[in-house]
């Protein structure tokens, strides 16, 4: 069975380790040694559809009753987000150029600014209302961890003809709950929900 140790090698998961127990201060962000089955399930066969479930590192949980069903997975190449009112998208590490985030009084936000390999720039700024706040500086510091350095990340773009958090081909995704045609890194249909 893959594990995360056995993916990342000790030295990474070192660091991982360091920020959950650091900088986590949220009960709803767990590590890759305690997920909850019934959240990471539920997140798995939703949002972040077809992840290995031993290849997840984070799971952040940002619904109100604790389903798992919105919220933030990240694996050693990607990360997953579904919250309320959005559509679930991935981003690859490789095209995120900066992750940060902010708080407020009632909630927190993780805003992502990326390239699509072909030069043009993104930003997305997604409010994660539904989790307890304390997770920010743990999941971002992990994620600036896991995307590649600066100079392997050019090499990859270079080599790469395809756009943001989306398959490696140039097809367009189909959904296969009402044939729309989805958007560049959606994971779930804009017009009937389903997960793609």
């Amino acid at each position: 069975m893959t594990t995360i140790p056995n993916i990342l090698g000790a030295d990474v998961v070192s660091e991982i380790t360091k920020n959950y127990e650091m900088y986590n201060k949220s009960s709803d962000l767990y590590i890759f040694s305690n997920l909850p089955r019934k959240k990471l399930m539920n997140a798995t066969n939703g949002y972040a559809r077809g992840v290995d479930p031993s290849e997840v590192i984070y799971l952040l949980n940002a619904t109100v009753f604790g389903s798992g069903k919105e919220g933030i997975i990240l694996t050693p190449t990607r990360l997953y987000i579904k919250v309320m009112g959005e559509t679930a998208m991935y981003y690859d590490f490789n095209i995120i150029s900066d992750i940060r985030a902010r708080e407020n009084s009632l909630s927190s936000s993780l805003e992502i600014s990326y390239t699509d390999g072909t030069g043009n720039f993104g930003y997305k700024s997604y409010d994660i209302v539904g989790a307890i706040k304390g997770y920010e500086v743990a999941l971002v510091e992990t994620v600036k961890l896991l995307m590649p350095k600066k100079q392997e990340a050019e090499t990859e773009n270079e080599s790469k003809t395809d756009g943001v958090a989306t398959s490696t081909s140039n097809h367009p995704r189909v959904c296969n709950g009402c044939g729309a045609t989805a958007p560049r890194g959606a994971a779930q249909c804009e017009y009937c929900d389903s997960y793609l």
